[in-house]
This record gives C-alpha cells, structure tokens and sequence, in this order.
C-alpha cells in the first residue's frame, strides 16, 4: 500500500508531492502529526506498558518509509551476534505477505518454511542469506518472539523495522539514516517519507548512516545530527558488492563475467538510484532501466516483457537485487538473456569500536 502512494503522489526518486497533490496532502500530514503525537503521549511506552521478552532485544529501524538499508544491516547484525555466540531470531511484520499477528515461521533455523507471498520479500531474503537463523513473522512482535525462544532455541532478538514499535520493549534501539537524504524531503507522510518528526532521533541508542560512500549531498545536516546525538554514538557504513549468482539455480558468478557487458536493469525497490550505483562496481554497459514500484510482485509475463526490451537493448545479462529475485517467478531461470542476482552486504566505514562495545555490552549484560 505505502509502495503505491509513494508511486501515485511522490515524484519516484526525490520523494517531492507531485504538484496536483500538495493542496490535498497537507491536511492529511497535520492529522497524521497528530495522530504521532498523540502515540508518543498516550501509547503503550509512554504508559509502561512495553512488553519484555527476557532476553536482550536490538531494535533495527528507520524514520522514513523505503530505502535506508535496514535489510542488509539487519543480515550483517544477524552475522555479528551469531559470531559472539549467539542464538538470534529475526522478528518482523512480513511486510507484503499474510502473516498477520503470527507467528509464522519464516525459517526455523534448519529450512525455509514458506515464501514471499506468505511471508514477505525481506524476510525469506533474510532466510535465504543466513541459513541457521530463525525467522518469524507476524505484526505481534512480543507473541512471536516469546514462541522463538520456547521453540527455536533463541536466546537473543533483532526487531525487524522496529524503532516505531514501541510495544516490545528493546536493550539496544539502532535508527538508519540514509547519508545523503537522512529525513527524505524534511515532510511528514503523506507529504514526505518522513514516519516521525526528527526529533525522535533522541529515542536512538545508536544512529547508523548507510549508503556512506555514495553521499553526495546533505554535508551540514550529517554534522547537525552527528553534534546532536555525539560522535560516540554514530556509526558509518556503506553497501559492497559481496556476489553474484544466476536467478533460479543460485550458481555462483565471478564478476570477470560481466566485465564491460551490456546489462539491462530490473528492479522494484525504494531506492534504485543506489542499485545502479551498486552496479556500476561490476564495469558493465548499462543499456536500461526497468523501474516497477517498490515490493512489486512480478509476473511471468513482467519479465517476458524485461527480457524482450533487454534484448532490443542488445543486452548480455539482467542484473537484479538479491530481494527482487525473491519474488521473481520460477520461469526466471529460462530468460533469455539470463538473470543475475546482486548482493551487496554492510561494511563498516567508521565507528567499529562503537558498535563493537555496544554489542558486547548488551551481551554481557544479559541475565537470562
């Protein structure tokens, strides 16, 4: 539903109300404002009344709608805390799927147990990139956590997209921002991407900027979030290429492959500006740029059509994102030309140490 709004009253990249919208937008972000402020002093965290699950919780999330990052931080996170010893289970809404209050087991930590329509895009990518951890989803986070450490064995949780539930309550509360658009267009959805004001920044334990390496933009802002939340606090990341493999067998690629190869582009994400810059790595032709709205669930007949513009485009390859290919239909494997997947994953520019003591500080504080 956001992924169609975006697309019917946002210009796609800049996240600007087209111009016919604005009149009819801005009451809708004054009631939308009130309805946050009106959470923020009478929901459930502002009547204790968060719900504890008994073992450390990281919060995993973001102030706008699409487009930070937050699935492959979220993957890295899931790497680092099995790394120290850990047993995590990755609770998320199932964005785009029909999990509705949950649990439903997206991965019990030994096999994929459903798919993207049942669970979501995320979630089974998430499945998909970390065998051996557990994935549940459902919009009761506390019910499908409680179920993951009575029969998944976790002893920890990372909150998918968390920093706006705040029902469940969480040890370590991490916010993405994206380092040249950290508050989109500074405006309240629907005028904006913006799903809290700002402000909420104080609410953050720990404030990661993504998409480092790409920044262009935005110079004073970053400086003004990083004196207000304090240099111990902020981390700084960027995506890397990390593989590529065929759509439908998972065969592995090297990227010799596609050196100086014309390539024609299909995605469905937020943020597909960054996919190209992502892309750009490889030293491939870009021919084309096949754009669907975010979360799209693509048919035989979409990539039919991919293929024959790529084609026209004199097209070696179709290169995609690693959660777009989730949703690609199992005829993908037979296109011509072949779809490849591309993964990026998290590394950490600056602020290791930071992030580093955080999470042995939550680990070592841990009672449980």
């Amino acid at each position: 539903m956001l992924a169609d709004l975006r697309r019917a009253l946002w210009d796609e990249d800049e996240a600007q109300p087209k111009g016919w919208a604005r009149p009819a937008l801005w009451p809708a972000a004054l009631a939308y404002r009130g309805i946050i402020a009106c959470w923020s002093r009478w929901g459930p965290a502002a009547r204790g009344q968060t719900q504890r699950l008994g073992v450390p919780v990281v919060s995993v999330g973001n102030l706008v709608i699409g487009g930070s990052g937050k699935t492959p931080f979220a993957i890295w996170l899931a790497a680092e805390l099995t790394r120290r010893g850990r047993r995590p289970v990755l609770l998320s809404r199932g964005y785009g799927g029909r999990a509705g209050r949950g649990p439903l087991v997206v991965s019990d930590g030994e096999r994929i147990c459903c798919g993207p329509h049942e669970a979501g895009d995320e979630t089974v990518m998430i499945a998909r990139r970390m065998p051996g951890l557990p994935v549940v989803a459902g919009a009761d986070r506390g019910r499908c956590g409680a179920y993951a450490l009575e029969r998944l064995g976790a002893d920890c949780a990372i909150l998918d997209d968390g920093f706006q539930h705040v029902s469940l309550r969480r040890d370590l509360n991490i916010l993405l921002l994206d380092s040249s658009r950290p508050f989109g267009n500074g405006r309240l959805f629907p005028m904006g991407p913006l799903r809290e004001l700002p402000s909420a920044l104080s609410r953050a334990d720990l404030v990661v900027f993504t998409r480092w390496s790409e920044r262009v933009d935005g110079e004073s802002l970053r400086v003004e979030i990083i004196d207000g939340i304090g240099e111990h606090r902020v981390v700084k990341t960027s995506h890397r290429l990390s593989g590529l493999s065929s759509v439908g067998d998972d065969r592995e690629l090297d990227a010799v492959e596609l050196l100086g190869a014309p390539v024609t582009l299909v995605t469905a994400i937020a943020n597909p500006r960054s996919f190209e810059k992502t892309v750009a790595e490889l030293g491939v032709e870009v021919r084309g740029h096949l754009r669907f709205p975010d979360h799209y669930g693509f048919t035989i007949g979409d990539l039919s059509a991919a293929a024959l513009k790529a084609r026209a485009e004199g097209a070696r390859f179709i290169l995609t994102t690693e959660k777009d290919a989730v949703r690609f239909p199992a005829g993908a494997r037979d296109l011509d030309p072949p779809a490849v997947q591309v993964r990026v994953s998290i590394h950490v520019e600056e602020g290791w140490g930071v992030i580093d003591h955080m999470l042995e500080s939550l680990i070592a504080s841990d009672t449980s």
